[in-house]
């Protein structure tokens, strides 16, 4: 059986998944390191020259990784602060040239599509239900919604953690006038949605914010796929965790909550967009998926090939 690994260049998230496939995905391991590409890629357009860097840096360690557990392949997508950055053709070379990692640039729309399949993949789930997965990622937010495989509306928000958090919140812990500023856009943005239809859905929450909720719900001080995987959370425990995030400090949430480096101080803009999400369609609860874009991604890359 062929080895795969799956890497998932995300605005402020590298993810590499290592994984086998026989008749279904095989995990073999899971692993997250935070670049930050996408800083100040919200004002400036470009991925600054240090991110080039912190990015080689991850890819360098995860190619040793792949390397350790004797991997065939290896698939690298780019997503939203690559899609947006004027100077992606530049980064894209500069990876390839120091790595032999070609990125391959996901659509806003593929981008949900693969999140979708990743998402329910991991769940072991009813594929006849309907689904609606949600993937608050740094840059920009997908929403998809689905039966099994059959993908009724996908659709990609250009809101996300680390945009919202550079755009609105610059005080630390942020000004409520910054908080009233931010929650005006993210519904702004949301409302965009008025054709969207979540009745009769399970919503589905993939990637680091809904993770970190979990994680935080759970007592964990990190997080663990065997307890997060699954793990439902109501829109009442969400707010309340909010409204703690709101008035502390990031020193305070790395702390008290236990939230990494490179996640703490974006990780209030993630969940305020899960909230006004939730509110506006009157969800109230979101089951969480460890699985995601890299499992969607490994999912496609096993059923176009043999491998």
């Amino acid at each position: 059986m062929k080895r795969l690994a799956t890497i998932d260049l995300g605005t402020n998230t590298f993810l590499l998944l290592i994984s086998e496939y026989n008749d279904k995905l095989i995990p073999i391991l899971d692993e997250q390191r935070i670049p930050r590409i996408g800083k100040d890629i919200d004002s400036k357009k470009n991925i600054h020259n240090d991110a080039f860097y912190r990015a080689l840096e991850v890819l360098d360690e995860y190619k040793n990784i792949c390397k350790k557990y004797e991997v065939d392949k290896i698939v690298a997508v780019g997503t939203s602060a690559i899609r947006d950055a004027k100077n992606k053709s530049e980064f894209i070379e500069f990876i390839k040239t120091h790595t032999n990692i070609e990125v391959e640039v996901l659509l806003g729309e593929e981008e949900a599509l693969f999140t979708y399949i990743g998402g329910i993949s991991s769940l072991g789930l009813d594929i006849n239900n309907k689904f609606s997965v949600i993937d608050i990622g740094g840059g920009s937010t997908e929403i998809v919604i689905g039966e099994g495989r059959n993908i009724y509306q996908k659709v990609s928000l250009n809101i996300g953690s680390v945009r919202m958090r550079e755009r609105y919140l610059l005080n630390d812990p942020p000004l409520e006038s910054e908080v009233k500023k931010m929650d005006e856009y993210i519904n702004e943005e949301i409302s965009k949605l008025q054709n969207i239809d979540l009745n009769n859905s399970c919503l589905i929450g993939v990637a680091g914010t809904v993770t970190t909720l979990a994680m935080i719900d759970l007592g964990e001080k990190i997080i663990k796929p065997e307890k997060v995987n699954g793990y439902k959370l109501s829109l009442s425990k969400i707010k309340s965790i909010l409204n703690k995030l709101k008035q502390s400090t990031h020193e305070e949430i790395k702390s008290v909550f236990h939230i990494p480096e490179g996640r703490a101080d974006v990780i209030f803009a993630g969940v305020s967009i899960l909230v006004n999400f939730m509110s506006k369609f009157k969800i109230d609860s979101i089951t969480t998926s460890v699985g995601g874009l890299r499992y969607g991604i490994a999912i496609r890359e096993f059923e176009k090939s043999n491998l």
